[in-house]
């Protein structure tokens, strides 16, 4: 497929009435004027930008959707209105709610078969020590058969997921979720630099809401 004439965002500049070629779901050429092969589809982009789809890693939910009790397939639509193509539902109940939420979309969305643009989930205010915005009975002591449970309803599908790391039992936490291939952010914190650094050896690798925490 050819998209043709658009303005096209290359590398750090935009460039007027440019082509691209999409070939196997890749940017195979930018330039102007490509020539079109015999069974390829062009699409009249002119008066319009080609930009890379955007990503959004922390939301709660856009518009009238909830990724908390909403439908996940309208909230997926929304998200692809805003140009973002790849995002993670961020839950912030508790895990029984979230067990329960994941099992829910999963269903409603055929394994997430249904919302490509959606990664997996991202359990928030669970394991944290202070909820920000969210309630007081979403927090919860950190425990190995809840975690494995709630993986187990995403079907493993959780790449991110938020941790206090002077909880009890956060490192080991830490360790078992980057041993998953999850990434795990610093949320919702009072650590000091000495528990941070523990966090960090254990495989923590991102920071969410950075001093956030201040009373």
């Amino acid at each position: 497929m050819i998209i043709r004439g658009a303005t096209v965002l290359h590398v750090d500049d935009l460039r007027p009435g440019t082509d691209v070629r999409v070939d196997q779901g890749r940017i195979a050429e930018i330039g102007p004027h490509l020539g079109a092969g015999p069974a390829e589809k062009v699409f009249d982009a002119q008066g319009l930008f080609a930009l890379p789809g955007l990503i959004d890693l922390h939301t709660h939910g856009l518009k009238s959707e909830s990724v908390q009790d909403g439908s996940l397939r309208e909230y997926s639509l929304l998200q692809l209105e805003q140009g973002v193509t790849c995002c993670v539902p961020t839950l912030y109940g508790s895990p029984e709610m979230n067990r329960r939420r994941m099992i829910e979309a999963m269903k409603e969305t055929a394994d997430l078969g249904l919302t490509p643009n959606i990664l997996g989930f991202r359990p928030e205010i669970m394991y944290v020590a202070k909820t920000g915005a969210g309630s007081p009975g979403s927090l919860s002591s950190i425990e190995q058969g809840v975690s494995t449970g709630l993986y187990e309803a995403a079907k493993g599908r959780i790449p991110i997921w938020d941790v206090s790391p002077e909880l009890p039992g956060a490192i080991p936490f830490i360790r078992w979720a980057a041993g998953k291939g999850i990434v795990v952010s610093l949320a919702h914190t009072r650590a000091t630099v000495e528990q941070t650094r523990r966090a960090i050896d254990a495989g923590l690798s991102m920071v969410t809401h950075f001093y956030d925490t201040f009373d």
